[in-house]
């Protein structure tokens, strides 16, 4: 389980890198980091965007941030180009003088179909039948938050909002009551917006010509199907808000309240009690007071578990005029079947 998982992730953070922002008649950077899922697969880049009317070519700097994953990074700078015009996408190896070539049609006949064992991060990730099966989940709360904060950020006027899905779950076997929680911390901006009118409407066509029926903005909502049902709730709110987020720091956390408890919680009252009576009370009531109030504390801490964390950033966009040979292949370059 925890190695579909992992290799889920890792496609997770490709695709996200590669697909999930798509602009207009712009350039623009974006880094985005990641904890990984269950702190396996963390990961940072730092991707360039070049987009027109219906051309995008995005050049992105991956690095896995793991202690082993870290030595699997890809070398170099990754290239891919998106042509609407012409319906392919073509991904570029400078270092090689080559290219590989994929036409939407078949881009999309692979995400139907799931997740091959060999391939390349384009098709989206495939939900085990059986994943979390061991609960029967109530429908999803969405709450959402003006927290009527202003802050200036790389150059944008930012709001910033807060918006949230939980939903309860009961375990089947036991009875006991969980909580999944989905948080999408934003800094959203007006000035970027209206920076985006081209952009909404590639991203649109560009996911509608692969048959993902998504809205706007919603990148989120495509990571995985394990969380479809939340995801998509979440997405459709933060479509709703007002402004672009330059920030997105998106956090999934669950708690454990069905896993067996640990003992060391046990094993630490009884210690303290220990230490109070071997001490004849030379320990104050105040120090086992706070002694017991901290680890009560981080006994409520522990039964939370954090799944999933993502920080998206935009760094700068700029709306010069672009070179229409950046979308496409150097002469020279060699098509690889």
């Amino acid at each position: 389980m925890l190695a579909k998982h992992f290799k889920k992730l890792i496609t997770i953070g490709i695709f996200v890198v590669l697909s999930q922002f798509v602009f207009g008649q712009v350039t623009y950077d974006t880094e985005v980091t990641s904890d990984g899922f269950m702190g396996m697969g963390a990961f940072i880049s730092n991707t360039k965007t070049y987009l027109i009317t219906d051309a995008q070519r995005i050049e992105t700097d991956l690095k896995f941030t793991g202690k082993v994953l870290k030595y699997m990074s890809p070398k170099g700078i990754q290239v891919s180009i998106v042509r609407l015009d012409k319906g392919l996408v073509w991904n570029i190896d400078d270092a090689k003088k080559s290219y590989t070539e994929q036409t939407f049609a078949e881009i999309k006949a692979m995400m139907e179909h799931g997740m091959d064992e060999h391939d390349s991060g384009q098709a989206m990730p495939e939900q085990d039948e059986d994943y979390e099966s061991e609960y029967k989940w109530g429908k999803p709360v969405v709450k959402v938050e003006n927290l009527k904060e202003n802050k200036t950020i790389n150059e944008f006027n930012c709001q910033h909002y807060l918006a949230s899905v939980t939903t309860i779950g009961v375990h089947i076997e036991t009875g006991v009551k969980d909580t999944m929680l989905f948080v999408s911390d934003l800094w959203n901006s007006k000035d970027a917006e209206e920076k985006m009118a081209i952009v909404n409407d590639f991203n649109t066509r560009y996911m509608k010509a692969l048959g993902i029926d998504v809205a706007e903005n919603q990148g989120l909502a495509m990571l995985t199907g394990i969380y479809k049902e939340q995801l998509e709730t979440l997405g459709n709110e933060i479509s709703k808000l007002s402004g672009y987020p330059i920030i997105n720091d998106i956090k999934l956390t669950m708690t454990k309240n069905a896993m067996p408890k640990q003992e060391e919680a046990k094993e630490e009252k009884v210690s303290l009690r220990d230490i109070q009576r071997d001490f004849k009370g030379l320990v104050g009531k105040k120090m086992i007071k706070d002694a017991t109030d901290k680890k009560k504390e981080e006994d409520k801490k522990s039964t939370l578990v954090k799944l999933f964390h993502m920080k998206t950033e935009i760094k700068s966009i700029n709306s010069n005029s672009i070179n229409d040979g950046m979308f496409e292949v150097k002469k020279g370059y060699k098509l690889k079947y």
